[in-house]
């Protein structure tokens, strides 16, 4: 996986309330995962003079990759849109540049992206509640919330499915 966009992970979730805890290597566990480095993931970025800013994951998942999912105990939910689906994850915007609607422009860019290569795809993403709205308004339609999330990487405990369908 490229350095620079682990490194822009880390730095723009290091200071955030949920992760301060954490060590460097502990952040690199919850932010680097084996689907970074495999051919079936794009990575999008946004870059200023300062270097990568922003970034996202789209992943088509497989009967195949699914185990490498980080999030083991929403694999048997996930398995249910086999035999594939883009997940989009890992979108993270380094502090000093949020609010400028670089998250949503890679969200729109990673559907974009997925339509215009995989027409059919179901794609979804894990969230917190907060981000529902958010996300309806790019075309997710149906959130499927879970009241408990065993995923050591992410503090908070509930976790919603979001899922765009193809036709929408």
């Amino acid at each position: 996986m490229n350095t620079q966009i682990l490194a822009q992970r880390l730095a723009a979730w290091r200071q955030e309330p949920d992760y301060c805890h954490f060590t460097e290597a502990e952040l690199i566990r919850i932010f680097y995962d084996a689907l970074d480095d495999l051919p079936c993931s794009v990575h999008f970025t946004i870059g200023e003079a300062a270097g990568i800013v922003a970034s996202a994951r789209l992943s088509l998942i497989t009967p195949d990759n699914l185990p490498l999912l980080p999030y083991g105990n929403f694999q048997t939910v996930l398995s249910g849109f086999l035999p594939s689906f883009g997940l989009l994850g890992r979108l993270a915007v380094l502090p000093e540049y949020r609010g400028n609607g670089f998250a949503t422009e890679l969200t729109q860019r990673r559907i974009s992206y997925a339509r215009r290569h995989f027409p059919h795809l179901i794609l979804l993403t894990l969230l917190r509640p907060c981000a529902i709205s958010q996300y309806a308004d790019l075309g997710f339609q149906d959130f499927l919330s879970y009241s408990k999330n065993d995923y050591p990487g992410l503090p908070w405990t509930e976790t919603v499915l979001a899922i765009f369908s193809p036709s929408k």
